[in-house]
């Protein structure tokens, strides 16, 4: 229920050192997977603050504004798996 920069300021200094260490998770895979999943959290009910905004900035309903939203919020979950399943398509063109 925090925004954004908040939850990167709060929660990464306390994960990070537990994805890279205890699960060898490469810094700079965590930081995208942070990233992508705090853009859903921003775009998703119940919390979503950047859904409610948009929604009171237009007059629209925000249920009708997340089916508009949907295929592009069900495309990031998908590619975040995609990326959480093949950690290489992240880190693969800074290792060389």
């Amino acid at each position: 229920m925090i925004d954004g920069i908040a939850a990167l300021i709060i929660v990464v200094p306390i994960l990070m050192p537990i994805a890279t260490g205890v699960f060898g998770i490469d810094p700079f895979h965590f930081g995208v997977a942070v990233c992508i999943n705090l853009v859903l959290g921003l775009l998703t009910p119940p919390v979503g603050a950047g859904l409610y905004v948009v929604a009171d900035m237009s007059g629209a309903r925000p249920a009708a504004i997340f089916l508009a939203l949907l295929p592009f919020v069900l495309s990031t979950i998908a590619i975040l798996v995609l990326l959480s399943w093949q950690p290489v398509l992240v880190t693969g063109l800074i290792s060389g």
